[in-house]
């Protein structure tokens, strides 16, 4: 039996050609393992504390996100809303007496509900906000229902637009965290860091 030796020259990232260089980075920015660990969690858990100092009540399971670069990509979230809290800080209380009125009795319920689009998106328009009334109607008279359902409506609008602005601001933010981790030069400062050795042509030498 004869046994042969061979022997390569391995060059660190930094002595790569320009050239090499560039399409090491390349490879790795295409990488299915690229970013395969939560990346995007203090964003997730700061947004949820944000929602919930507003009155929103959800988990980090309930919010979602597509980064795809497709058609659908975006985010949202499934909650129920303190109305009455969401008015306090809001300082909406004086504009929807009425609401704030039975508000304070536990008997205004809000929460987001899910849209037909939800089974194959998770864009911000997968969801939408409704206030439903915990109370019966033959108890108010004429005046107070109409009252009350003017204010529901306004008050709806407004909230959905809030929604509507968070999800997307949301989805802003995660996305300029993945172009800036995804980045040539974020990409260089780890492989440098990681003293990984490499052939000529670039190829990762194990």
């Amino acid at each position: 039996m004869e046994k042969i030796t061979v022997t390569h020259e391995v060059y660190d990232f930094e002595e790569l050609t320009k050239e090499v260089q560039a399409k090491v980075i390349q490879k790795e920015q295409e990488s299915e393992y690229r970013l395969d660990y939560p990346w995007y969690e203090h964003i997730i858990e700061d947004f949820q504390e944000k929602l919930e100092k507003q009155g929103w009540e959800l988990e980090i399971k309930d919010i979602f996100f597509s980064l795809s670069y497709c058609q659908g990509d975006g985010a949202s979230f499934d909650a129920k809303l303190d109305v009455l809290k969401y008015m306090k800080v809001n300082k909406l209380m004086t504009k929807f007496p009425t609401v704030t009125k039975w508000a304070k009795k536990d008997q205004i319920l809000g929460s987001t509900h899910t849209t037909s689009m939800s089974s194959h998106y998770c864009h911000e328009n997968t969801r939408y906000f409704e206030i439903e009334h915990d109370m019966y109607y033959d108890t108010l008279t004429e005046k107070e229902q109409k009252k009350l359902d003017w204010e529901t409506e306004d008050l709806e609008k407004i909230i959905e637009e809030d929604r509507d602005r968070d999800c997307r601001e949301l989805h802003k933010l995660l996305q300029e965290d993945y172009e800036y981790l995804s980045s040539d030069e974020v990409i260089k400062e780890g492989l440098i860091a990681d003293e990984y050795k490499y052939l000529i042509t670039g190829e990762r030498y194990d």
